[in-house]
């Protein structure tokens, strides 16, 4: 099957970027605007008169710090100080006004208009007070990753960082000691941009670089734009063959029934770098440009409370938000991204210096990183465009919630576009007859034949090398070949490039409340169909397949007599699967599927309240059956009066090492290990498997406070 992936702007940069979304809210302002015009003929009260008198302001300042160790036993340190005020102003503009009738017919009655807005900015002291692990000058790191002077033998980044000039104590490796990328810790490391007389950078590449005057400030690429405003809309109501409300503006859909689970909750992208999945959904969503419309149709051939909602979102693509390498909470492919994007100039530079063909040897043909993400470009074809029915079921009374939502995908997918085939320095465009591993005894040659490239060798640094750069489509193997092992044989190192493919999700969510127990049962599934994966039994890393999952939840209020004679419990169950159909991953989940065709994760919290309500503990935990992981934690929230709390928690990330193939880069382990472990790193593909707690194991555990003063 024919693939298309987005169309992309070739270089966009920050500037255009943020013209057009200053254009795109411009518009919905105005459009609210003239909205509100047409009706002011018909108010039954002055404009002024309703502002003054609805207008409300509530929101919270705050501080939390985070304490980070390792493994609750070592390097204990600061690794947050963050600072927010939340300014959230509403009111009503327009109230009670009824419509004009056009041609005899009534356009409706009891039109009101309100707004919202959210307006957040922040501190992040970190980088002002711990200036040993964050901001420009920096000696050592928080989180995960490892010193470059740790290395258990792959040595390749810390001699070329000393080669070209860094000092390594401004990095850290990432992830696997045995195959060490570096990544820049301080923000203002210049990448090489020159190779050969090529410029090179991560075109397009999103929180790759920031610097920390936006960072200190919580901001980045996925919030840059409108900082530090978080929501502002409109909210027209008015009766119409029954009730309607149609919201326009900056903005959170939610759709979906699972807490932690995001199936049909995809709208909006979330922002993990805000302190991963600890914080709630709400906190850390990112509002998006968007027109939501929802008709209540009332009782309907045997349903309750039927209604119909139309959205669209007509922002510009933001992906999930996986921080800047750096940040106190840049989740561990927002390090490998950083790393591997600063790596690419690192290792081409390394690899090509001095080539006999520098034509050849330089960022247009040759790539040993992230050089690209492909951020689709603003256009209608670009938007997302959904549906949702609500409805309810009389007896047993059942919620029903029935999707389809047709959308660019938020998360990123990693595509080898460019292929370094070893060559035959005698017969310049043909494949070596040897390979990486001299002892497999493997023959490139008989693996695949080429049908077009550019013949050249690499300089001294690659030892001279004669390499044919090429790419997946020109490369065409012979019957029986698995392409991972012509990738891990025959290849010196691939160019990356971030993907993102739009799909289509349906979904159908519902809750049932058990009168008698109290009980409330919660299902949510989706389907996504033919969603864009990463599959390393690919030359390009690629595959198309289906996604199927479901949430099932049970929560359920109880007393725990002897915890708490005096109050009720407030616990909740959940499992979550997804499956692959169809899909395939081999050798104990190293290779195919990163990750894996099938995955059950456990989750659960109990909270109770002590002291006339005043304070709230709550413990949790999950668990992931692919990466055999966990994460647990708690708070305990103290409400002082009725503006100040107190909140005091800790997270514990608990999993163990996954391995996965590695493609084209397993020529970086020849010589540090046998053939055929050579292929297989927990670098790059291995937190897929390792999932939350083993992704962040260890190195993340930390203790957190929060005092905050509501209004």
């Amino acid at each position: 099957m024919k693939r298309k992936f987005l169309e992309s702007s070739s270089n966009m940069n920050a500037d255009s970027k943020r013209r057009k979304r200053l254009w795109l809210f411009g518009a919905v302002a105005t459009m609210g605007l003239m909205l509100c015009g047409q009706t002011r003929a018909y108010a039954q009260q002055g404009i002024a008169q309703n502002l003054e008198d609805s207008f409300e302001l509530h929101g919270y300042l705050e501080n939390q710090e985070i304490i980070r160790s390792e493994n609750y036993a070592s390097d204990y340190h600061v690794a947050s100080i963050r600072n927010r005020i939340d300014l959230q102003p509403s009111g009503q503009i327009i109230k009670d006004v009824t419509l004009p009738t056009v041609m005899g017919v009534p356009l409706g009655t009891g039109l009101s208009v309100s707004y919202f807005a959210e307006i957040r900015p922040g501190y992040e002291g970190a980088y002002d007070l711990v200036t040993d692990r964050f901001g420009n000058h920096t000696t050592g790191f928080s989180g995960i990753g490892v010193s470059e002077f740790q290395g258990t033998g792959q040595t390749a980044g810390l001699a070329l960082l000393r080669a070209f000039g860094y000092d390594p104590r401004r990095f850290k490796g990432v992830v696997a000691r045995t195959l060490l990328f570096p990544e820049p810790v301080s923000q203002n490391i210049k990448f090489i941009n020159n190779i050969n007389g090529v410029p090179t950078e991560c075109w397009n590449c999103i929180n790759v670089e920031q610097t920390v005057s936006n960072l200190r400030f919580e901001r980045d690429d996925s919030n840059l734009i409108y900082y530090p405003l978080r929501e502002a809309y409109l909210d027209f109501r008015w009766d119409f063959f029954g009730s309607n409300l149609l919201r326009l503006g900056k903005q959170q859909v939610v759709w979906g029934k699972a807490d932690f689970f995001r199936l049909q909750d995809i709208i909006n992208p979330v922002d993990f770098a805000q302190h991963f999945f600890i914080e709630p959904f709400e906190d850390t969503r990112i509002p998006q440009l968007a027109a939501w419309l929802q008709h209540r149709f009332g009782d309907v051939l045997g349903f309750q409370e039927v209604a119909g909602n139309v959205v669209w979102n007509f922002d510009e693509f933001n992906p999930v938000g996986l921080g800047v390498g750096g940040q106190p909470w840049a989740v561990n492919f927002g390090d490998q991204k950083r790393a591997f994007a600063f790596s690419n100039g690192l290792f081409d530079a390394g690899e090509c210096g001095g080539s006999k063909t520098p034509g050849v040897c330089n960022p247009n043909h040759v790539n040993f990183g992230l050089y690209r993400e492909r951020v689709p470009d603003w256009r209608l074809r670009n938007s997302g465009v959904g549906m949702k029915w609500d409805f309810e079921l009389p007896h047993p009374a059942i919620r029903f919630a029935l999707t389809d939502w047709w959308g660019i995908a938020q998360t990123p997918i990693f595509v080898e576009s460019q292929l370094q085939v070893l060559g035959d320095p005698a017969h310049p465009g043909a494949i070596s007859t040897g390979s990486n591993f001299a002892a497999s005894g493997v023959n490139c040659s008989k693996l695949a034949t080429i049908s077009s490239g550019f013949p050249g060798f690499y300089g001294p640094g690659g030892g001279g090398a004669a390499i044919i750069a090429t790419n997946a489509r020109s490369v065409h193997l012979a019957k029986g070949v698995n392409p991972h092992t012509f990738l891990n044989d025959c290849t010196f190192g691939a160019g990356t490039e971030i993907r993102y493919h739009k799909d289509n999700t349906l979904g159908l969510s519902a809750d049932y409340f058990e009168p008698f127990t109290g009980v409330i049962i919660r299902v949510e599934s989706s389907w996504t169909h033919n969603a864009l994966l990463n599959d390393t039994d690919s030359l390009d890393w690629t595959t198309n397949n289906d996604i199927l999952q479901y949430v099932v939840g049970i929560d359920r209020p109880h007393f725990i007599r002897f915890l708490n004679p005096d109050d009720s419990f407030f616990t909740s169950f959940q499992v979550f699967e997804t499956y692959y159909p169809g899909a395939h991953s081999s050798n104990g989940g190293k290779d195919g599927l990163v990750t894996g065709v099938n995955d059950f994760t456990f989750t659960a919290f109990t909270q109770t309240h002590y002291y006339r309500d005043q304070i709230i503990p709550l413990i949790f935990a999950t668990f992931g059956t692919e990466g055999t992981d966990s994460t647990i934690g708690g708070n305990t929230e103290w409400l002082i009066t009725n503006h100040w709390s107190a909140t005091i928690g800790f997270d514990a990330f608990l999993g163990k090492s996954h391995q996965h193939n590695v493609g084209s880069n397993a020529v970086f382990q020849a010589g540090h290990t046998t053939p055929q472990d050579a292929p297989y790193s927990e670098t790059i593909f291995g937190p897929a498997h390792m999932q939350a707690g083993g992704a962040q194991r260890n190195k993340d555990d930390e203790f957190w406070t929060r005092i905050r003063y509501r209004f």
